[in-house]
């Protein structure tokens, strides 16, 4: 029996998060669902999705708070549970003069080791130091995935205070070593965010957490914990290392925090990820920049465009991300055809690496 937009509603919907390889779900007024899956948009066979249908799915998943936040603010971030199916981060915004669109996924429960996402010990290394890690991505590309498992990471090695500020939360931990204290921006902390963030290091964490940097304040707060010997890890959502440098400089509010970025910096780390055919997962291709005393000169000097044409001569500090899919390619974790059409790849740099 074939279902009618009589039938549709959250559980309906949600569910399709579970096909295999689906990293998405879309729902707009007028439209079929639609899921990713494998990096591709597919429309899913049920009924179209209209103001009625939205209503009844809005009613079941946002709690009067979130929907004051979605009339006042014309969108909202949001983690919905449904008892029984699991975690869903929902994005929901407004479009054409006032209609809902929704773009959900489902949050894993079981947080990934570092290892079985493909993280290098290039970064894991770091953990146990003292200064600021950037984590960057594209939108949807694994960030907070790979955030997580780093946090992972220290709660099982490391006897530490870890203090997350997040929006929204993603993946529960649980305390292990150490302590992990998960704070939810707008839920768990005051509205008022730059009280928020001067406030963060009286916690006294070891490791501070911030999943998503978004203004010149969170980014000033990241660097002077850094400098005052915490382990910052602040996600960033930038397509490479370099843009996620440039953009943290320019952000900054002072030529003074400038500097202190310049001295504070570990490490920049950038991630995209991968179909493959062979294996049909998403596989981790990644790009890292160590800040050695040299790249830290060439940040101070506002040289960081200088670092990319000096990538021959940096090798173990910068690791471009034609070395992970080469790497993925020689182990038959992805094929070099999934790749090849890439704009983002260069490809004569990826022959070479590739050569016997």
């Amino acid at each position: 029996m074939s279902m009618t937009s009589l039938d549709v509603n959250a559980s309906a919907v949600l569910k399709l998060l579970d096909e295999p390889g689906c990293t998405g779900l879309h729902l707009s007024i007028g439209a079929t669902p639609a899921i990713r899956m494998g990096g591709h948009f597919k429309r899913w066979n049920l009924p179209i999705i209209t103001q009625m249908v939205m209503e009844k799915i809005l009613k079941e998943i946002l709690s009067e708070h979130d929907l004051e936040i979605l009339k006042d603010k014309k969108e909202v971030e949001c983690t919905y549970i449904k008892p029984g199916h699991g975690r869903y981060r929902l994005n929901i915004y407004l479009q054409k003069g006032g209609e809902v669109t929704i773009a959900a996924k489902k949050l894993v429960e079981v947080i990934p080791s570092a290892a079985s996402l493909g993280i290098p010990s290039m970064l894991t290394s770091l953990l146990d130091r003292r200064g600021l890690l950037l984590v960057s991505s594209a939108r949807g590309q694994g960030k907070d995935t790979t955030i997580a498992a780093l946090i992972h990471y220290i709660n099982s090695t490391q006897s530490c205070n870890i203090i997350t500020l997040e929006d929204p939360i993603e993946y529960i931990h649980h305390h292990k070593l150490s302590n992990v204290n998960q704070r939810e921006i707008g839920h768990d902390t005051h509205k008022d965010l730059q009280e928020v963030f001067e406030k963060v290091i009286k916690l006294d964490p070891d490791v501070l957490v911030i999943t998503n940097l978004k203004d010149a304040f969170m980014m000033d707060t990241a660097v002077l914990a850094a400098h005052k010997g915490i382990l910052v890890i602040a996600g960033m959502n930038e397509l490479d290392v370099f843009s996620a440098i440039e953009q943290f400089l320019s952000s900054l509010s002072s030529d003074y925090m400038r500097g202190l970025f310049s001295r504070s910096i570990l490490a920049a780390f950038s991630q995209r990820l991968m179909f493959s055919k062979l294996s049909r997962k998403m596989i981790l291709a990644w790009e890292g920049l160590l800040a050695t005393h040299r790249i830290q000169k060439y940040i101070r000097d506002d040289k960081v465009y200088y670092i990319k044409g000096q990538a021959p001569s940096l090798r173990g500090e910068y690791f471009p991300v034609e070395e992970s899919i080469a790497e993925a390619i020689k182990n038959k974790r992805i094929d070099y055809e999934s790749v090849q059409d890439e704009p983002w790849v260069h490809q004569d740099t990826l022959k070479v690496l590739l050569e016997p």
